[in-house]
């Protein structure tokens, strides 16, 4: 790793021997080996240097996904990116427009149902939640607040 990259605090995700985490460049490297040897896989976060990892969630040693947004200046975008095959390849997701920045995004454990939370605007709010069932490819509002989600786990499939 550079001396000017960064793995960026709370951006990893663990499933077995393997951990991923994300870093200040857009990179993600992963470990299969409980981090004995790691490799480096470029993704489409961090065309900037306002960009970051700030996520990582993975339902099982093949398929995940990473986020981030970009705070530089207008527009402002969420980026999500999933992987199918451990993380070698790192392709983008299409979001709706309403995924101004994401907090966070996550597998519930066991199936391909991710939970995200995200904004709306730069503003206060509203702050909403979304669920896909189908690995990212579709979202679904579930319920929205007048105050952020910023991060959140599942202890299991029934407890979060």
């Amino acid at each position: 790793m550079p001396s000017w990259e960064y793995g960026n605090f709370g951006a990893y995700s663990t499933v077995g021997s393997h951990i991923w985490f994300g870093t200040g460049s857009g990179r993600i490297f992963h470990s299969a080996d409980y981090g004995q040897n790691w490799t480096a896989a470029p993704t489409a976060i961090g065309l900037t240097s306002y960009t970051v990892v700030e996520g990582i969630s993975m339902r099982d040693e093949m398929h995940g996904i990473a986020h981030s947004a970009e705070y530089n200046s207008p527009p402002f975008q969420a980026t999500i990116v999933r992987t199918f095959d451990g993380g070698a390849i790192w392709t983008p997701m299409t979001l709706a427009d309403n995924d101004y920045s994401i907090f966070e995004a996550k597998y519930i454990p066991g199936s391909p149902y991710l939970l995200k939370t995200s904004r709306f605007s730069n503003g206060d709010g509203p702050f909403l939640t979304s669920i896909s069932m189908d690995d990212g490819e579709n979202w679904v509002e579930i319920d929205e607040f007048n105050t952020p989600i910023m991060r959140f786990e599942f202890l299991s499939p029934h407890d979060g």
